[in-house]
């Protein structure tokens, strides 16, 4: 009976939780204004390599000459050099917005003429082509799909050319310069449009790769893993563009919604140009995590007289426990004796100003070995085991890691039951503090390490990141390094 109460009990708190995890995210990240230009410096290299593979369609016309009417074309025309000296990249209403101005292109090219009319006079040579004074401008739409993860999309592509100039050499090149601003004229759409469909694919095919990248699902060991679908559609402000994740742990074996509030972040607009980026965890993301793990009974320790975990200065026998609790060893004398420690709820995070601090609730069954090799229980705890944290960024195989190192700050004792009679149960404050010292803080500072993955384009690693605790949530404040292997 007593089960299935809490069954019922566990399954109003999940509809309760389902409900409230819905409400905000767990963590969110904004890129200000100095990030997008970092990343523009970055990537405006890898677009311009990109730009010179520009396949150039061949061109062809008629015209009226000194010599007649002729046919001509220009063919096997091939990007010498492609020149970006100024651009931009900032956060529009709807994405990212590139415009770039004084661009300069070389062009080599080969013509030949043939006159329409007999005797069909034909000749051909070399020409180079300079493109300047042009611009090019370019819109990223960041959305959501039906998966919650985000989408990634080039549009709005526009060329400018302001200046075209064509220089021909060789055979009759006096006649092609006789009319080359009519060739540089029908030159000019193809080239336009050639430069923005390359521009386009690439955003599309790097930029995709580079999205595919960022683990939305993250797997940490065999027990858990962590879901950064998107919360929200990407928002874009004119100092930043901010995204919003869900952040929660759940269990592979089991995996169900976590049963724990998610608290407010504060909003994105709080960001300046300090920093390159900005992020928020809220403490639904530890608290998820803790949930899992104690669900899959990380939390749980059975210490014996045999075991390698019984803390110094401790001997698990009614003789040493009997100098703090006389009519335990006067009941059972030099009888081995057993502790069953678990964390009957999971622990919980909570963030203040100035402190990271986690409560672990849970209990201590003492047990003594009969003669006959059965065991008795002869008292139980309620305890209460409260930890501080400081909170650490690392980088492990290619992911920032925000890390956690816990350290214990106090113990509350509550005698529920005993078979021996009542007692003070603070004389046995130090000997649980050893136990909860060298047994159950080394396992949470194991889980700590592990940490929490911060989603991000491979390739991407925190510059002297600074760390700030507020209402139930760390801040992280960063530049970033980037070295591309897809993307900007």
């Amino acid at each position: 009976m007593q089960k299935v109460i809490l069954f019922i009990l566990l399954a109003v708190k999940h509809l309760q939780c389902t409900q409230s995890a819905l409400a905000n995210p767990g963590l969110q990240i904004a890129v200000t204004a100095k990030g997008l230009d970092y990343v523009a410096d970055v990537g405006i290299p890898k677009l311009v390599e990109e730009l010179k593979t520009t396949t150039i369609p061949n061109t062809s016309g008629r015209a009226d000459t000194p010599v007649g009417h002729i046919s001509y074309d220009l063919s096997n025309i091939k990007i010498g050099s492609f020149a970006i000296p100024k651009y931009s990249f900032t956060s529009g209403s709807s994405g990212l917005d590139l415009k770039t101005s004084g661009i300069h292109v070389s062009i080599h090219a080969n013509w030949h003429y043939r006159e329409d009319s007999w005797p069909h006079i034909s000749d051909s040579g070399s020409a180079d082509i300079s493109m300047s004074s042009s611009t090019l401008d370019l819109s990223v739409l960041l959305g959501r799909d039906s998966s919650n993860h985000m989408t990634l999309k080039a549009s709005g592509c526009s060329v400018n050319i302001g200046s075209l100039s064509i220089d021909f050499h060789g055979g009759a090149s006096w006649l092609y310069n006789l009319f080359n601003d009519q060739i540089a004229s029908s030159i000019k759409g193809s080239l336009s449009g050639s430069i923005c469909d390359t521009a386009v694919k690439y955003i599309d095919t790097s930029g995709n790769a580079a999205i595919e990248s960022i683990p939305f699902v993250s797997k940490l060991d065999s027990t858990a893993e962590i879901n950064y679908e998107l919360f929200s559609d990407p928002l874009f402000e004119s100092a930043y563009f901010r995204t919003q994740h869900k952040g929660e742990f759940y269990s592979i074996a089991h995996p169900v919604e976590a049963p724990c509030n998610t608290p407010a972040i504060p909003p994105a607009s709080a960001v300046d140009d300090s920093h390159m980026l900005y992020l928020w965890v809220s403490t639904f993301v530890p608290n998820s995590a803790a949930f899992v793990y104690q669900d899959a009974g990380i939390l749980t320790y059975n210490i014996t007289p045999n075991t390698s975990i019984v803390p110094p200065g401790i001997s698990m026998n009614t003789d040493f426990f009997g100098a703090f609790i006389p009519q335990l060893s006067k009941k059972y004398p030099h009888r081995p004796m057993e502790f069953d420690v678990t964390a009957g709820k999971y622990p919980t995070c909570t963030v203040s100003n100035n402190t990271i601090a986690f409560d672990v609730p849970g209990s201590l069954v003492a047990m003594v070995l009969l003669p006959n090799n059965t065991m008795v229980t002869v008292f139980t705890l309620d305890m209460v085991v409260r930890t501080t944290a400081n909170t650490t960024i690392t980088l492990k195989n290619g992911t920032e890691i925000l890390g956690f190192e816990d350290t214990l700050l106090s113990i509350d004792l509550k005698l529920i039951s005993s078979e021996i009679g009542m007692f003070d149960v603070n004389t046995l404050q130090k000997t649980v503090q050893l136990i909860a010292t060298y047994i159950m803080i080394p396992v949470i500072n194991q889980y700590g390490t592990t940490g929490i993955p911060i989603p991000a384009v491979e390739g991407v690693s925190f510059v002297n990141p600074e760390i700030t605790l507020g209402a139930n949530y760390i801040q992280v404040a960063t530049d970033i390094n980037y070295k591309p292997t897809t993307f900007v």
